[in-house]
């Protein structure tokens, strides 16, 4: 494919982090439509959740690897999700990560209906996180 990988993105980001010693946390997901999976890595972030088009949901597994600017050459390890037409893919800060494990413990239908009340609430009023959304569609 083309374009940069989880890893290689992730590394840039640290050596520059690095070099002004500023420390962050950065999960890396690149999707590729074509052969419908996610690869994701992860420095210290969050691991995404895929809501599937059934409404059952699933968390990717990252590597907890060191955190963006702490040292100066590190390996961010990838891993490969597939995803099918209509699942939604769910990036999220820390602020609302707690709130995603605590929706998808509820029944199927009522946590996506509950997800939907939080995105329209995010973009009305912002918390101090962030969520991003990515729904796969039919081609």
């Amino acid at each position: 494919g083309r374009g940069a990988s989880p890893n290689t993105i992730l590394q840039i980001i640290n050596r520059e982090l690095t070099l002004t010693r500023t420390q962050a946390t950065a999960t890396c997901v690149r999707v590729n439509l074509a052969q419908r999976t996610m690869t994701v890595a992860s420095a210290g972030g969050a691991a995404p959740f895929v809501v599937r088009a059934n409404n059952r949901y699933t968390r990717a597994t990252c590597t907890p690897n060191v955190v963006l600017g702490t040292m100066g050459s590190a390996h961010f390890e990838e891993h490969t999700y597939p995803f099918e037409a209509g699942d939604m893919i769910l990036l999220a800060s820390a602020e609302w990560i707690t709130v995603l494990e605590r929706l998808f413990t509820q029944p199927p239908d009522l946590a996506k209906s509950t997800l939907s009340f939080a995105m329209r609430q995010e973009r009305a009023h912002p918390p101090n996180g962030s969520m991003l959304r990515l729904t796969v569609r039919n081609s």
